[in-house]
């Protein structure tokens, strides 16, 4: 039965009672005679038998209200009940049409029947439904297109709005990183510029604090140093032999630096508070040049005594990593 409705096809059932004179020579002589075969293969018609004997012929033949045997009936799916048989499908379908899910027996035969006799009432009743049988199947393929149709419509704007998804996903993305990047060369050029004003300030605060080493008297013991500039200028002076070579680093690195701010408290108060945490460092390094030794700076460094004395020749040696080294 659900074959028969899922393909629009013509059944046939075909009940029996074991206990009837006529059921052999029905099955040998009508049943299975080979034009009776041959209509059915042709028709492609869904075949049923059972015996009334058993329980489920016993209901088949209950239901159709069967009292005579050899028992045969068709049944097919009938047009919906809206359609007129002059309507043409287009029609059944858009008045609302569907695809009838119930079946109709079409012809009933009870009792023994010669196999031309069979086939001509088989005939009869299946031509008068080929009409309706084609309206159905009209209105399955009608259906079945446009279920189809709904589908690649449905996959196509899923597909669609997918690929809309993934670009805005990509454009948020994008809008990110290059958000970040903004941020980070913001962040950057703030560290760079904070860190320079921290130098400037640091130099500042040693000039005008008169932290440097100042050149000793005559009657100190010190050592005369001379000094080659990157620029190729070139300094000689006086330093006392207890200064530490950390005074030598920041004399170099504050050559040239002009105090400022020493009367304006506000100003010392804003330079003290933008060197709080701030480790001074020195872009270059002292270097003797024969035999080269590079002299550190802080703790480890020594004096000029230990190093210069009585005299020493300096070079300073940009070592290229002041921007790299201020930013950590």
């Amino acid at each position: 039965m659900d074959l028969a409705k899922k393909e629009v096809r013509i059944m046939m059932v075909v009940l029996q009672s074991e206990e009837h004179d006529d059921t052999h020579v029905f099955n040998k002589e009508t049943l299975g005679n080979s034009e009776v075969v041959g209509w059915l293969r042709e028709k492609n018609i869904v075949l049923w038998g059972g015996s009334v004997g058993d329980s489920e012929g016993y209901q088949v033949a209950a239901s159709l209200s069967t009292t005579a045997f050899p028992f045969l009936a068709l049944i097919s799916l009938t047009p919906p009940s809206t359609t007129s048989s002059s309507s043409p499908p287009s029609a059944s379908v858009a008045n609302g049409g569907a695809l009838p899910t119930t079946m109709s027996t079409i012809l009933r035969i009870s009792g023994l029947l010669p196999p031309q006799a069979l086939l001509t009432k088989l005939s009869t009743a299946l031509s008068t439904h080929v009409d309706s049988l084609s309206r159905i199947r009209a209105i399955r393929d009608t259906q079945l297109a446009d279920r189809q149709l709904r589908e690649q419509q449905n996959s196509a704007y899923e597909l669609s709005l997918a690929r809309d998804r993934e670009r805005a996903r990509l454009r948020r993305e994008e809008e990110a990183r290059r958000k970040a990047a903004e941020e980070q060369a913001r962040r950057k050029e703030e560290l760079v510029e904070r860190i320079g004003r921290q130098k400037r300030a640091w130099r500042n605060r040693q000039v005008r604090l008169g932290l440097l080493p100042t050149e000793p008297a005559s009657d100190v013991k010190a050592a005369r140093v001379s000094i080659r500039f990157p620029d190729g200028q070139k300094v000689s002076r006086r330093f006392e032999c207890a200064t530490r070579m950390e005074g030598v680093y920041a004399w170099v690195d504050c050559r040239g630096v002009a105090a400022e701010g020493d009367s304006q408290p506000d100003a010392e108060q804003q330079e003290e508070k933008l060197l709080q945490g701030y480790t001074h460092t020195y872009g270059f390094k002292l270097v003797n040049p024969f035999p080269r030794k590079v002299f550190m700076c802080g703790e480890e460094g020594g004096t000029v005594g230990e190093h210069l004395w009585p005299s020493g020749n300096l070079i300073i040696e940009e070592d290229g990593e002041e921007g790299s080294g201020e930013e950590e």
